[in-house]
């Protein structure tokens, strides 16, 4: 049921959570209307998403600086819809993390060095400041 996998997700933000310092502030949109989730993805500055589903709030809809993570295969099928405007007009293109930081395995699973992810961020983060 929904209600198992909301569960679920919030056993693993509070484990995420328990890394970040309490100085910085954290926000979590899981199991949010879409109303809820809709105005979040508007107010922030950048999102980190899992290819997906992850797209749709904060790239399709509210049009934000996206990096993407998925299955090297996966990555690789939809980098030219990425950068293009098939999803929204006028997109923000999302950006991929490279394949190098992608290690796949069986059934679309994969894990994901976060160095690719940090350095997409900020690459993002340099250009939103000097905006």
């Amino acid at each position: 049921t929904s209600w198992s996998m909301i569960e679920k997700e919030n056993a693993i933000i509070e484990e995420i959570l328990a890394l970040i310092p309490p100085t910085i502030n954290t926000y979590s949109a899981i199991g949010a209307t879409t109303y809820e989730t809709t105005v979040w993805n508007l107010a922030i500055d950048l999102s980190v998403s899992p290819l997906g589903a992850g797209l749709i709030y904060p790239s399709w809809i509210a049009n934000k600086p996206t990096v993407v993570h998925a299955h090297s295969m996966v990555l690789k099928t939809f980098e030219f819809a990425a950068t293009s405007s098939s999803f929204r007009e006028n997109i923000v293109p999302p950006v991929l993390v490279p394949k190098e930081y992608i290690v796949d395995s069986s059934n679309h699973n994969y894990e994901c060095d976060w160095k690719g992810i940090y350095t997409e961020v900020m690459n993002i983060l340099r250009n939103l400041v000097d905006h």
